[in-house]
């Protein structure tokens, strides 16, 4: 075995051992991105649950905050005409069921 014969061998496991690490550089950064997708994604359900969850219990205020004004307009009328008895016991029954049967 000569000089030459020695230096080609080293150059071809320079060569590829270069070529490893080229092609290792490449894939890499897509495993990286692999993982922050599915990072992403686990991220996004979770806030599109705590945004239904909001949701939710926006629309229940919303209904309180109607039976509440519901409730006021019915006191309001009793004060002005003096003779608002049935609206407001019809409104008390209306209240009562609600506070009963909300969740």
């Amino acid at each position: 075995m000569n000089w030459n014969d020695l230096l080609t061998i080293a150059s071809v496991i320079i060569t590829v051992g270069g070529a490893t690490a080229v092609l290792k550089g490449w894939i890499s950064p897509f495993k990286n991105y692999k993982d922050k997708l599915d990072n992403n994604i686990e991220q996004t359900n979770k806030h599109a649950k705590l945004l239904d969850n909001d949701n939710k219990r926006l629309a229940l205020m919303e209904q309180t905050d109607k039976m509440i004004c519901k409730t006021q307009l019915a006191m309001l009328d009793h004060f002005i005409t003096g003779n608002g008895i049935d609206k407001l016991k019809q409104v008390k029954t209306e209240l009562q069921d609600y506070i009963i049967n909300k969740n």
